[in-house]
This record gives structure tokens, C-alpha cells and sequence, in this order.
């Protein structure tokens, strides 16, 4: 079935536009392809933001874990960005 599909999806990138001269396939050899640029070594990582308010104890909570705070960030709002691999950006 997939190699049907991937027949058809070609066929129908081959097929004139009805509006104007080219096909799609056309233009994504002209246009898009020399645009393109080698995809990034390192995977793409979702993160979840949560925001939290810095309590006297200067420990923030997320997923009942608690991670420290500067002591400078009490009663401010602080942005707390989780992710399944540890990552430490400024």
C-alpha cells in the first residue's frame, strides 16, 4: 500500500498547474531544494515551561521534585523548563 501511495504522491507532484505554468515537483527542485540545509545532529527535544513562585524555603516544585533557587528570586515568578535529558542553559 505504501508503495502505491509514494506512485501516486508522485504522479501527482508531476502534474501541471492549472493556473500558471510548472508543477510542483518543478518548483521544489528550483525553490525549495537548494534552500534546504543538512537536518541538526542532536535530536529535537519537546520541554514543558511552568511557571512558579519562589517560596521562603528557595525551592521551587515540580512532579514533587524540589530544585533550589538563588535566594535573590524570592517571591518573584521563575519559569521552571523540564525536559528528559539534563540541559543547563543560561
Amino acid at each position: 500500500m505504501n508503495r502505491e501511495i509514494v506512485k501516486r504522491v508522485k504522479v501527482l507532484a508531476e502534474r501541471p498547474f492549472q493556473e500558471r505554468p510548472g508543477s510542483r515537483a518543478k518548483d521544489f527542485f528550483e525553490i525549495d531544494k537548494p534552500a534546504l540545509r543538512p537536518l541538526p545532529k542532536e535530536w529535537f527535544e519537546q520541554a514543558r515551561y511552568v511557571t512558579r513562585r519562589v517560596p521562603d524555603n528557595y525551592h521551587v516544585e515540580y512532579e514533587n521534585f524540589y530544585y533550589s533557587t538563588p535566594y535573590t528570586l524570592y517571591k518573584q515568578e521563575v519559569t521552571v523548563r523540564a525536559t528528559v535529558s539534563p540541559s543547563f542553559t543560561e
